[in-house]
């Protein structure tokens, strides 16, 4: 009998054991479900701010071949003007 009772205590501790190690892994897998959600997040960020960069890039184009444009344009008035400037003096 007392073997017995031996047996059945060690089986109840084993037991409790085995569920405390099960609560423990699906904490570990919730804590690992949150990590790649965070790391998703974090490659959305990335992308995003690519993505601001890229416009940025398009913005600062744009505004220097504006700026060419005029450069150009002034200097072919410019040299109008000296054309008729020229003619009529």
């Amino acid at each position: 009998m007392i073997a017995k009772t031996k047996i059945a205590k060690t089986n109840r501790a084993k037991a409790k054991i085995a569920k405390v190690k099960n609560k423990i892994a699906k904490v570990k897998t919730k804590i690992a479900k949150v990590k790649t959600k965070i790391a998703k997040v974090k490659t959305k960020i990335a992308k995003v701010k690519t993505k601001i960069a890229k416009v940025k890039t398009k913005i600062a184009k744009v505004k220097t071949k504006t700026k060419t444009k005029m450069v150009k344009s002034k200097i072919a008035k410019f040299e109008f003007i000296k054309v008729l400037l020229n003619k009529y003096s």
